[in-house]
C-alpha cells in the first residue's frame, strides 16, 4: 500500500438500477475522473476504497456485503481483495468486511498491525512486532505464514509472499495453476522494498527502481490467441516508484510520473468483464496506482483520482 496527499470530501452515491444494484456511471474501458482527493487508493473486485489525508475512508462500487459503505474512523491503510476488504486504524486495530466465506472477515485477528493484504479467499497482516498472521482459506497453505520478521505481505489467490526485515522475498502456498508445480521462484537477494500479488503472479520493487514479476499461469495466460503482448507478465525495463498487481494485470508509476500497465486485458471466459484495465490515462503527475479485478485507479500528486476499465458496479466511477 502506498500513500499520497489530500483534503476532506463528501460522500456521493451513484444511481441504482431497478434491481437496487449500483449502476455504472460511465462506459466500461473509459477513464473517469473524481472530484474527491485521496492519499491512497485500493481497487478490489467490483469496488474501490481510498483514504484521505485526514484518515477518513471513502468506498464506492458494489453494494454487496457493504463493500461500498466506508466505516467511520481514522485509518492508516486499507486493502481491497476479492469480495472483501480490510483496514487498519491509526491505533493499529484491524477490521474486515464483505463476503465472509472461509472466515476471511470474521476470523481477522486482534492485536496491532501496520499493514494488511487481502487475497481471494484469505488475507494476511503484518503485526507491529513484524510477525505475519493469515486467516481464511488455506487449501494450498497460502494462510500458513512462516515465522520470522516481515515488513510487508502480499496475498494472492493461492499463494502469499512477504518481505523480510532483511529486504528478502519469502513465499508460501501454491505459486500458480500449473498442475506440474512448475513455477518460478521469487528473485533472490535483498534490497526489495515493495511486494504485490495478483491471482497467480507476484511483483516486487527493488530499491534501485527495478520491478520484477514472476509466474503467470492463470487461465488463458498461455493461450496463443491472447497474443504475447497481453500474456507477458514481465515488467517493462524502466524505473518504477510504485507498483501493484491485479487479477491478471499489473500497473506501476514510473520515475517520470507516468502510469504504465501490462499483462492480460479482461478475459470474458473468467466472468463478466470488459477490457480497458490496462488503458492508463496520460500524464506525468501520477503518484500512486492500484490494479483490481478488472479495473484500475490512479492518484495524482494533487490527490485527484482517476479510474478506468470495468465499471459494471460503478467501481471505476469515483465520487
Amino acid at each position: 500500500m502506498r500513500f499520497i496527499v489530500l483534503s476532506l470530501f463528501s460522500l456521493v452515491f451513484a444511481a441504482c438500477d431497478s434491481n437496487g444494484n449500483l449502476a455504472p456511471a460511465a462506459k466500461d474501458g473509459t477513464d473517469t475522473a473524481s472530484t474527491a482527493t485521496l492519499a491512497q487508493i485500493t481497487a478490489g473486485d467490483g469496488f474501490t476504497c481510498g483514504i484521505d489525508g485526514a484518515g477518513q475512508m471513502l468506498c464506492w462500487g458494489a453494494q454487496i456485503d457493504d463493500l461500498n459503505r466506508a466505516p467511520a474512523g481514522n485509518f492508516l491503510t486499507v486493502d481491497a481483495g476479492w469480495s472483501s476488504v480490510c483496514e487498519i486504524d491509526r491505533n493499529g486495530a484491524l477490521s474486515c468486511r464483505g463476503d465472509d466465506q472461509w472466515g476471511r472477515v470474521s476470523e481477522a485477528p486482534t492485536g496491532t498491525y501496520s499493514q494488511v493484504s487481502v487475497g481471494y479467499g484469505h488475507a494476511c497482516a503484518v503485526a507491529r512486532n513484524g510477525a505475519v498472521e493469515c486467516w481464511g482459506l488455506n487449501d494450498q497453505l497460502q494462510a500458513d505464514a512462516p515465522e520470522g520478521t516481515f515488513t510487508q505481505v502480499a496475498a494472492g489467490r493461492t499463494h502469499t509472499c512477504g518481505l523480510t526485515a532483511k529486504e528478502e522475498i519469502e513465499c508460501w502456498g501454491r505459486m500458480d495453476q500449473n498442475p506440474n508445480d512448475d513455477f518460478d521462484p521469487p528473485p533472490p537477494g535483498n534490497g526489495w522494498i515493495a511486494i504485490t500479488a495478483g491471482a497467480y503472479h507476484t511483483c516486487a520493487l527493488h530499491n534501485l527502481g527495478e520491478a520484477r514479476c514472476w509466474n503467470w499461469d492463470a487461465t488463458g495466460a498461455d493461450d496463443e490467441d491472447e497474443g504475447d503482448e497481453q500474456a507477458d507478465p514481465e515488467a517493462p525495463p524502466i524505473g518504477f516508484v510504485a507498483i501493484e498487481a491485479g487479477e491478471q494485470h499489473t500497473c506501476g508509476v514510473s520515475h517520470d510520473g507516468e502510469i504504465i500497465c501490462w499483462g492480460m486485458e479482461a478475459n470474458s471466459a473468467l466472468g463478466q468483464r470488459e477490457e480497458g484495465q490496462r488503458d492508463a490515462p496520460e500524464g506525468t503527475d501520477w503518484l500512486d496506482v492500484s490494479a483490481g479485478f478488472d479495473h484500475s485507479c490512479g492518484v495524482r500528486v494533487d490527490g485527484s483520482v482517476t479510474c478506468w476499465g470495468g465499471n459494471r458496479y460503478g467501481q471505476a466511477t469515483p465520487p
